[in-house]
């Protein structure tokens, strides 16, 4: 008896689906976290557009944008082209960061590390307790450490937290950046100034 059809059934219903992360699939949403799709650091992460909107340093941009390229849910793994606009000529800067788990607690990643190659310069992002729906908030840490930049804390919102309208939403969230950053004047971003 052939078994070659046998064996390519397998391999196409077992084996191939086996770790769809492998086949690089751009921007595909597969359920994780044992099949639940709960909100986690990740999802907001791989959100298709984040936006700065709170932070206790003060920048000279007047936005800072990501822009989602690539994700893999299976390793938590994900791209962002970063878009900057300088606050004085209103020029628009950009850059390519990648990210990947840092640790993870139980089955999802709290805190992701990005490596600027040019630079040398590692960034591990800690996400704290939030929302992650809509909002984040972000411990950013540097090494080497750049004066000034030693104790970054930040709110991120996406898309959907702008699409809301809800103002008890945009409330808990700034209430999460209050908590946890214990900032007395952040430096707040205008989404409008976002607007190529």
């Amino acid at each position: 008896m052939d078994l070659w059809p046998w064996y390519l059934l397998y391999l196409i219903t077992v084996v191939m689906p086996t770790c769809p992360g492998e086949a690089k699939k751009k921007l595909t949403d597969r359920p994780k976290n044992n099949g639940s799709n709960e909100d986690s650091p990740w999802k907001f992460l791989s959100s298709t557009n984040i936006y700065l909107n709170k932070t206790n340093i003060s920048l000279p941009m007047s936005c800072i944008k990501a822009n989602t390229t690539e994700r893999n849910q299976c390793e938590e793994t994900l791209s962002h082209v970063v878009s900057f606009k300088n606050a004085s000529s209103g020029l628009w800067g950009h850059l390519n960061a990648t990210y990947a788990p840092f640790n993870k607690s139980e089955k999802v990643a709290t805190a992701f590390i990005s490596v600027d190659p040019t630079f040398n310069v590692t960034t591990i992002y800690t996400f704290l307790d939030s929302d992650y729906k809509y909002c984040a908030v972000v411990h950013k840490w540097k090494h080497p450490t750049i004066t000034g930049f030693g104790n970054i804390c930040e709110l991120w919102v996406n898309d959907e937290y702008f699409q809301s309208m809800d103002s008890e939403l945009q409330s808990s969230c700034n209430k999460k950046f209050q908590e946890h950053c214990r900032c007395q004047t952040p430096f707040s971003y205008d989404i409008h100034e976002c607007d190529c």
